[in-house]
């Protein structure tokens, strides 16, 4: 679940769609897998460990910063990253494989924070964890530049010339 867009979009918590497919996948015993950014992840420990018993699931949480407020400048709409991490626990608690994605990468932003970020998910329960670097689609890639100059003008062109960079 989540392949391009988070299953745990602020919708689900009314519209319930992935908790009916996990469901499904539980009354199937069908395997499955979870990327989230979303704490609202959490309303399904039950149903994720159920099937994780009879099938087999795993969770990974995708975790840019270990600073809630650069995390929040980036990602306003998302959980904080903090409780992202706590997100893992539980889900750990009950015995859930979980894994944590450092995710988005963005040079010169938050790849100083990759090991903090990897120490606090394994303190938490992470069992295994990946990285992604940025990738910006040509619609998104004004909207992103837009947001860092407003947040982080100090480090704004060091990071965009490094997106750009990466780009070519």
């Amino acid at each position: 679940f989540s392949g391009n867009t988070d299953c745990y979009q602020p919708v689900e918590a009314s519209y319930r769609l992935t908790r009916g497919c996990l469901a499904v996948c539980l009354d199937y015993r069908n395997p499955a897998h979870v990327i989230t950014k979303s704490a609202l992840v959490r309303r399904d420990v039950a149903l994720l460990a159920d099937l994780h018993a009879k099938a087999r699931v795993g969770v990974t949480l995708s975790i840019p910063f270990a600073d809630d407020a650069m995390g929040r400048a980036v990602e306003p709409l998302a959980s904080s990253c903090s409780n992202r991490f706590e997100t893992i626990r539980q889900l750990a608690d009950a015995g859930i494989p979980t894994s944590v994605n450092v995710a988005p990468i963005i040079p010169g932003l938050n790849d100083s924070q990759m090991v903090e970020v990897l120490e606090r998910a394994k303190e938490a329960g992470a069992q295994q964890a990946g990285m992604i670097l940025v990738r910006l689609a040509k619609e998104v890639l004004p909207v992103f530049l837009e947001r860092l100059d407003e947040a982080f003008p100090q480090r704004a062109g060091k990071v965009r010339r490094a997106i750009l960079d990466m780009r070519g």
